[in-house]
């Protein structure tokens, strides 16, 4: 089973977006286009598509903020510096009734930003990492993956590490001249664990140079084992069956590089690789740059009538500065493909945001704040219902409970008194209606001794 390389928390989020990533590079596969960097800008597309709820939500808070915000401000400015409980009460209550005037809180812009986060972390883990996603385009990774534990199950390069360096060093101004210890360390820990899983992970970071640096360092391989002595290829339990699959896991690295290479072409670029200084590498960060600038100008033109001096225009402002800079930085030093994710989500992102503001324009903000307001006081409304039934309830069940105590108090005292009652009639009827022999005796002696006396 394939290493998702993000954490289990997003692993469900990042499994659902590889199967639409995976259902676009197989619907473009069906027509014989294999390109990595058209599924990412059809699957960022899609995506930004689904969030689009989200989107619409965040800027009609952002335009609501815009207006709302000054009258919390005015609000923050009278309780200034007044720290006693009470003006703190005061001050919260009063921002209470404002944010309930404008039908928002203080969390609600902060709910679609907690959705949103975490699925564009999900995002970019597939983007990084497509071989674990992407059925058609794990099958070269994995015959490569294949043909390296296959060389290293007969002989590992730990074994001929220095033949391999002495041979590097004979090379050093030959086509192989690039390679150098760097380039076998990270060989060796390529092949650290000798799985198949955890190879085709770390190749699917690897650029053109890495896999030239690996493709090298299988030659030289087998070229030592070519030049061992019979002895030695005995000593090591080396056949010819055995020196034929190190040729041949030379030929698959050789073929499947260069199959790897066509899914990751875009342009003239491989996208595995940094974009650089040089040209046209370059025009990756200027592009993201000039997209990210593009994008915060357009998010921010509505709200234009928030204070200059308010904490959230000034953040606003940095960050209009620093986001182009960041994207233009980060597209610099990571793989090309990186810079085109960013590319295509600026440019869906502007065409989309262009809709929205004409969808918002129509309703307008009178109307937002209106729709809003009255759907948070409909939620009040269910809640205050809700809380006076349970609180019916809860009386109903109180009075039941009451009357059932009282019943049985009640009965109680009444069984108390009937029992007073009855027991001086119980010695009376005694007395006049005898039970026993003994009683009859000394009713009878009682009437023989009075008619004695007579």
């Amino acid at each position: 089973m394939v290493t998702i390389l993000f954490g289990n928390i997003l692993s469900p989020i990042s499994s659902i977006l590889g199967l639409i990533m995976n259902g676009i590079y197989n619907f473009f596969h069906l027509f014989g286009i294999q390109n990595i960097a058209l599924s990412i800008f059809v699957f960022t597309f899609i995506t930004k598509t689904l969030m689009l709820p989200l989107n619409i939500k965040q800027q009609k808070f952002s335009r609501i903020s815009a207006r709302m915000n000054p009258e919390i401000q005015k609000i923050q400015a009278k309780y200034k510096g007044k720290t006693d409980e009470a003006s703190i009460r005061k001050m919260r209550a009063e921002q209470q009734a404002v944010y309930q005037k404008y039908g928002s809180s203080q969390a609600a812009g902060c709910l679609p930003l907690l959705i949103t986060l975490p699925i564009l972390f999900a995002l970019y883990s597939v983007i990084q990492n497509v071989p674990a996603y992407v059925t058609e385009v794990r099958k070269p990774y994995n015959e490569a993956a294949t043909a390296i534990v296959a060389s290293e199950d007969i002989i590992a390069i730990e074994s001929v590490s220095d033949d391999v360096l002495k041979l590097i060093e004979e090379n050093k101004t030959g086509a192989k001249g690039e390679l150098d210890q760097a380039s076998l360390d990270k060989y060796k820990t390529l092949i650290a664990d000798n799985q198949a899983d955890k190879i085709i992970n770390n190749l699917a970071k690897y650029n053109t140079k890495d896999w030239n640096d690996t493709l090298a360092i299988l030659s030289y391989k087998n070229e030592v084992v070519s030049a061992m002595t019979e002895d030695k290829l005995t000593e090591l339990e080396i056949d010819d069956a055995d020196k034929n699959q190190l040729q041949k896991s030379v030929s698959i690295i050789d073929e499947t590089d260069d199959d790897i290479a066509k899914v990751n072409k875009f342009l003239v670029f491989n996208i595995q690789n940094t974009p650089g200084m040089g040209f046209p590498g370059i025009f990756i960060p200027l592009i993201s740059m000039a997209l990210s600038y593009v994008q915060g100008k357009q998010l921010n033109v509505k709200n234009k009538d928030t204070k200059n001096d308010s904490p959230a225009a000034s953040a606003m402002s940095s960050m209009n500065v620093v986001m182009p800079i960041m994207s233009g930085f980060f597209a610099l030093i990571l793989p090309i493909g990186v810079g085109i994710y960013w590319i295509a989500t600026s440019i869906y992102t502007i065409i989309q945001q262009f809709f929205v503001n004409k969808h918002l324009d129509k309703i307008g903000l009178d109307a937002l704040i209106e729709k809003s307001a009255a759907k948070a006081s409909n939620k009040y409304s269910k809640g205050v219902t809700s809380g006076s039934s349970l609180k019916e309830l809860a009386t109903k069940q109180t009075k039941s409970i009451d009357t059932t105590v009282s019943e049985k108090a009640n009965t109680k005292a009444i069984s108390n008194e009937d029992s007073k009652k009855v027991v001086p009639d119980e010695k009376s009827n005694n007395s006049t209606n005898p039970s026993s022999i003994s009683e009859i005796a000394n009713l009878l002696k009682n009437r023989n001794n009075e008619k004695g006396d007579k």
